[in-house]
C-alpha cells in the first residue's frame, strides 16, 4: 500500500511537472497576429476596430500601429484616406528610431490627409526613420508646419522616398520642413502636385545630406520649391488660423540657420512664378506684429553646398541668394555667411528669367553650367549681383533618368532600375 501511494504522488508530480512545462511552452509562444520585432504590422483605414496589426486583421489606423511599434519596424500602410474621419489623430508623430513607414500601393491611393488646423501630417522626432520607398508612398497634405516635419533629432538619417506633396489650398503652406538634415538623410524622388503648396521644402539646418528628387512640375509650387533658411513657427492654439491655415500670432523664437556638406542634385525644377525661386539661400526676420522683432543669419560651413546635375526651365529665378534682410528694428540686420563654400556646376538654365541671382557682394562660383545660351553677353544678362560664369558649358548636361546616385551609405535606396544603358561616374 505505502508503495501504491508513493507511486501515486509521483504520477501526481509527474502530471504536474508536464502541465507547467506545457503552460510554459504556450506562453512563450508569440500571441496570434502580434508582430515579432523587428517586424511589419499593417493598417487599413477601412478594417474593423480591434485589430492586431496582422496581414488578416491590421489596425486601423496609424496611429494605433505606432503605439505597438518597436526600433527597426516596418508599419505597412493599405490603400485609402487616413484623415480625423477614419480616425487618426494629427500629427502622426514618428516617435520610433529606425522606423519604415511605406504604403502597400503607392502614393497615388494613399493619403494622409490632415487637417488645416493640424501642426503636420507626419511630426518626425526619432532618428533613422523611413517615410515611403520605390512605389511605397504617400500623398500627404501639409498642416501649420507640413506635411513631413521633422525636428533636429527626426532628421539624423531621415530617408523621405517617392512622396508626392500637394496643398488643400492654392499658394499655401510648406510641403515639408526639416530643421535638421544630417547623418547622411535622403530626400529623394519625391514630387509636388496641384492644388500647389507655397513652399516645397524649407530647411534650417544640414550637416550631411543628400536631395535629389524628380521632376518639379510647373503650377506645383507658388513660392520657392527649395528655402534654406530659419524660420519661426506658430506654438499657439489651432484657434488662432484662419481657414487655410495661416499663421498669424504666438510665433516661438528664431533661431539661425547652418547649411553644410549638403548636395542637391538630379532634380527638375520647372515653372516657378515670375520673381519666384527654384533653390532659395535667405536669412529670416520676425515681424514687429509678432512679437520682439529678430534677426537671423544663414551661414553656410566650410564643407558648403554643392548644388550639380539639376535642370531648372522656365523659372523665375533658378538660384536665388538674398540680400541682407533688416528686421522691422532698424538695429538688427540678419546676413549670409560663407557665400563662397556655395559651388553651382553643371547644371542646365534653361529659359528662366535669371538663372543666378547674388544679393550680397561675395562672388558665388558657378563655373561649368549650361545657361541655355553660349555667349558671355547674354549670360551675364540671366545673372545679377558677383556671379562667376566662366568657364561655361556649351551645350546641355545629360539629365538623369532616375533619382541620382550619390556618394551615400544609403546608395541602394537611392537606385532605380532604368531602361537602356546608364553610364555611371564615381568620383572620390
Amino acid at each position: 500500500m505505502k508503495g501504491q501511494g508513493r507511486l501515486r504522488s509521483i504520477a501526481r508530480v509527474s502530471m504536474a511537472l508536464v502541465l507547467a512545462v506545457s503552460l510554459g511552452l504556450i506562453m512563450a509562444l508569440p500571441a496570434a497576429g502580434v508582430h515579432t520585432p523587428p517586424g511589419t504590422i499593417y493598417v487599413d483605414e477601412a478594417a474593423a476596430g480591434g485589430g492586431d496589426g496582422s496581414v488578416a486583421t491590421p489596425f486601423d489606423t496609424i496611429g494605433e500601429a505606432i503605439t505597438h511599434a518597436t526600433a527597426g519596424d516596418t508599419i505597412t500602410v493599405a490603400a485609402g484616406t487616413y484623415d480625423a474621419a477614419s480616425g487618426e489623430t494629427f500629427p502622426i508623430n514618428l516617435n520610433v528610431a529606425d522606423l519604415t513607414i511605406k504604403s502597400a500601393d503607392g502614393a497615388a491611393t494613399t493619403n494622409i490627409s490632415p487637417d488645416p488646423g493640424d501642426e503636420s501630417g507626419f511630426n518626425v522626432t526619432a532618428a533613422g526613420v523611413t517615410i515611403g520607398g520605390s512605389g511605397a508612398g504617400f500623398t500627404i497634405l501639409p498642416g501649420g508646419r507640413g506635411g513631413i516635419y521633422a525636428d533636429e533629432t527626426g532628421g539624423d538619417g531621415i530617408t523621405v522616398q517617392r512622396n508626392t506633396s500637394k496643398s488643400d489650398a492654392d499658394g499655401e503652406r510648406r510641403g515639408m520642413w526639416f530643421e535638421k538634415l544630417w547623418g547622411d538623410a535622403l530626400i529623394t524622388g519625391n514630387s509636388w502636385a496641384t492644388p500647389r503648396l507655397g513652399t516645397g521644402m524649407q530647411v534650417v539646418n544640414a550637416d550631411g545630406a543628400t536631395i535629389s528628387n524628380k521632376t518639379v512640375a510647373a503650377g506645383t509650387v507658388k513660392y520657392s520649391w527649395l528655402t534654406f533658411k530659419a524660420e519661426a513657427f506658430y506654438a499657439g492654439p489651432p484657434e488662432n488660423r484662419d481657414p487655410v491655415g495661416n499663421l498669424f500670432a504666438e510665433y516661438v523664437a528664431l533661431t539661425a540657420s547652418t547649411i553644410d556638406d549638403l548636395l542637391v542634385t538630379g532634380n527638375s525644377v520647372v515653372g516657378m512664378d515670375a520673381g519666384r525661386e527654384a533653390i532659395k539661400f535667405a536669412t529670416s526676420t520676425k515681424p514687429a506684429d509678432h512679437g520682439e522683432p529678430q534677426a537671423q543669419d544663414l551661414a553656410v560651413g566650410a564643407a558648403g553646398v554643392t548644388i550639380s546635375g539639376n535642370t531648372f526651365t522656365s523659372n523665375g529665378i533658378g538660384v536665388a541668394i538674398d540680400e541682407d534682410e533688416v528686421s522691422d528694428d532698424p538695429g538688427q540686420t540678419a546676413q549670409i555667411t560663407g557665400i563662397d563654400n556655395i559651388v553651382i556646376t553643371q547644371n542646365n538654365f534653361v529659359g528662366n528669367t535669371l538663372a543666378v541671382e547674388n544679393g550680397t557682394t561675395t562672388t558665388v562660383d558657378a563655373e561649368d553650367n549650361y545657361w541655355g545660351v553660349t555667349f558671355t553677353g547674354p549670360i551675364a544678362l540671366l545673372t545679377v549681383g558677383p556671379v562667376d560664369h566662366t568657364p561655361w558649358l556649351s551645350a546641355p548636361i545629360a539629365e538623369a533618368a532616375s533619382e541620382s546616385i550619390s556618394a551615400n551609405p544609403l546608395l541602394d535606396a537611392a537606385f532605380y532600375s532604368v531602361p537602356g544603358t546608364v553610364a555611371v561616374t564615381v568620383t572620390h
